[in-house]
């Protein structure tokens, strides 16, 4: 697979980035560990989550963001793979009120660092 660089930062990541969105919920964990392996094995490396994915369904909240982080806790591939995240999204009960005062971004970004079970969010 090829692979690019980020205009001013260090990372160079696959040209392909693959979404996660149904990860854990229409795409049971098993399942979408599976897609993960399949994805690495092939030279994939840029993982877009968002903390909100997949909350638009019945079932756990954030479960994208977490089935990634059980993937590569089991795995040991953090380092293998570039992480990119998304906050501040409005609750879904409440899409008309904004939430993008530095307090939410901050419990959003620690919230998702948590999901993800690792201490850093690449992008």
């Amino acid at each position: 697979m090829r692979h690019v660089a980020i205009p001013n930062t260090d990372l160079v990541v696959s040209s392909l980035c693959l979404g996660t969105a149904d990860l854990g919920s229409e795409i049971p964990r098993a399942a979408a560990f599976r897609m993960l392996d399949a994805y690495l094995d092939a030279g994939g490396t840029f993982v877009d989550t968002a903390k909100v994915y997949a909350d638009w369904l019945p079932g756990e909240r954030s479960i994208s963001e977490k089935t990634i982080g059980a993937w590569m806790q089991t795995r040991g591939n953090r380092s293998r793979v570039v992480l990119a995240t998304k906050g501040a999204h409005p609750e879904l009960e409440t899409m008309h009120v904004p939430r993008m005062s530095r307090q939410e971004i901050v419990a959003d970004l620690d919230a998702s660092l948590q999901h993800l079970r690792t201490d850093l969010v690449d992008l």
